[in-house]
């Protein structure tokens, strides 16, 4: 595997974001060819990568596809998001959150858990025109109901 940044990688190895090397990409080429999809595409642009993927055969599996799409996103949840998920029912503060998980540490808070939940689409801000207002609360978006479901 040729590792575009290998510096980058190797602290992102250290620090926990990556478990195996290329395991992610082997995982999504695996779940299309399991759906019958057309293999992605990946291109290097602007100095990271742009993953395309397929849907050519939406109409023709039906719910099939959207099992697919629920499973892959379920296999990168991490338990520290999956726990997030678990707890919400409403809109919360960040502090709510912190104090229902018994967590004190908010940098961390933030690292393993809000931030990777946000950048899933999993979480929403409530108040997104005033992402650091003091106001601003936390709540699922329809595709973290969906998982927690699921």
């Amino acid at each position: 595997m040729i590792t575009r940044n290998p510096l980058i990688a190797d602290v992102c190895f250290k620090a926990g974001y990556i478990d195996s090397w290329g395991r992610g990409t082997l995982k999504i080429y695996e779940a299309c060819n399991a759906a019958g999809l057309p293999e992605p595409e990946i291109t290097g642009l602007d100095g990271g990568i742009l993953v395309t993927l397929h849907n050519d055969l939406v109409d023709s599996l039906g719910g099939q596809t959207n099992d697919l799409v629920t499973d892959l996103v379920t296999d990168l949840v991490t338990d520290p998001v999956k726990s997030l998920l678990l707890i919400m029912d409403q809109e919360y503060s960040i502090s709510e959150l912190m104090r229902f998980m018994k967590l004190t540490h908010k940098p961390n808070f933030r690292k393993n858990y809000l931030q990777p939940a946000i950048e899933l689409g999993l979480i929403e801000i409530t108040i997104p025109e005033k992402p650091s207002s003091s106001k601003q609360k936390y709540r699922l978006t329809s595709k973290g109901k969906s998982l927690k479901i699921a």
